[in-house]
């Protein structure tokens, strides 16, 4: 019976989640446009800071308003990836570069 309850508390707060993110969609949308270049699409921007929502959903405590909240996930999510994604080129551009060899074809 506990299980139950446990299902239908984790379907609700699924249905919470997804009804969140489709109200505040517009709000993630236009963090993630400000940091979105061509080295890092808008998509996935979008798809990183709605898994960061779903990790931290049960930790929202109601503190403050949820599009606040949203707002300040969204944001430093945006950061931290473009951050992670200038460390990243930096990284590469100074490894050597492999070199491909082409295969011989036999006569």
């Amino acid at each position: 019976m506990v299980k139950m309850n446990s299902g239908k508390r984790e379907e609700t707060t699924e249905q919470e989640f997804l009804s969140a993110v489709k109200e505040y969609e517009r709000v993630i949308y236009k963090v993630c446009y400000l940091y979105a270049t061509s080295g890092v699409p808008l998509a996935d921007l979008y798809q990183e800071v709605v898994l960061n929502i779903w990790k931290a959903w049960p930790a929202f405590r109601g503190d403050s308003k949820i599009s606040t909240w949203i707002y300040s996930i969204a944001l430093n999510t945006c950061i931290t990836f473009i951050r992670k994604e200038k460390i990243y080129r930096s990284l590469s551009g100074s490894l050597p570069k492999r070199r491909v060899c082409a295969k011989r074809t036999t006569r």
